[in-house]
């Protein structure tokens, strides 16, 4: 943000060994919750810092994953 760079979030799936970029079975319900999750911590975080941020970019694995 002091470079004048846009800010955005990158939310992947709640794995840590591989750091989110493996697809996980999850329901609806607990992939919508896990989103909401990630994205309420980012912007209390840019919140408390006064960043606006301009984006939300998905994590690849979310678009590799099975329907």
């Amino acid at each position: 943000a002091a470079l004048g760079l846009d800010l955005g979030a990158h939310p992947l799936y709640t794995e840590s060994e591989h750091f989110g970029r493996q697809t996980l079975e999850m329901s609806y319900d607990a992939l919508r919750q896990a989103l909401v999750n990630q994205l309420e911590l980012f912007s209390d975080q840019c919140k408390s810092l006064k960043i606006k941020w301009t984006h939300i970019k998905a994590h690849g694995a979310y678009f590799f994953s099975q329907q």
